[in-house]
C-alpha cells in the first residue's frame, strides 16, 4: 500500500483495514456503538468488507441490497451478499427495483435519457434514504 508505505500479509491487512474503519468512525463521530446501522451492500468486495469490519467492531449492521435489474451484475451481487449474510447470521433486506418501483436501471436510463450510472445513483439514493426512514421507525 503506497499510501502507508507498507506491504501486509492477509492477516495484517485485515487488522489494518479494521483499524482504519474504527479510526474513521471515531474521528468523524459517525455513529455510536449502540446505534443500529443500515448499510447498502452491492456484493462487491468494498461493501462486504465494510459490513464485516463494522460487525467485527461490535456494531449491529443490517444490509440492504438493491437489485438493479442489470443483467449478470445484479444476480452475482445478490449471491455474494446472500452468502455472506447467511454464513454470519446477519439480516439482509433485498429491494428489487422492478418489483418495488416498476423499473430496472437500464429501463430508467433509457426513459430518462440519462447514463446508466446517473440513473443508478439517483435510484440508489432514493431507495436507501427510504429504507433508512423505514428502519428508523421500526427499530
Amino acid at each position: 500500500m503506497r499510501r502507508h508505505n507498507a506491504a501486509f500479509c492477509r492477516a495484517h491487512f485485515v487488522e489494518h483495514f479494521r483499524r482504519q474503519v474504527e479510526r474513521a468512525v471515531h474521528d468523524h463521530d459517525m455513529f455510536a456503538p449502540s446505534d443500529r446501522l443500515l448499510l447498502g451492500v452491492s456484493g462487491g468486495k468494498d461493501s462486504l468488507a465494510l459490513w464485516d469490519a463494522l460487525s467485527e467492531l461490535g456494531y449491529t449492521v443490517d444490509g440492504v441490497y438493491l437489485d438493479l435489474g442489470i443483467s449478470g451484475y445484479s444476480a452475482n451481487g445478490l449471491t455474494c451478499c446472500s452468502k455472506l449474510a447467511e454464513s454470519r447470521g446477519w439480516k439482509l433486506e433485498i429491494v428489487d427495483l422492478q418489483d418495488e418501483y416498476g423499473f430496472s436501471i437500464p429501463e430508467a436510463a433509457g426513459a430518462s435519457r440519462r447514463t446508466p450510472c446517473s440513473a443508478c445513483g439517483l435510484s440508489k439514493r432514493y431507495v436507501l434514504n427510504r429504507w433508512h426512514s423505514i428502519a428508523a421507525t421500526t427499530s
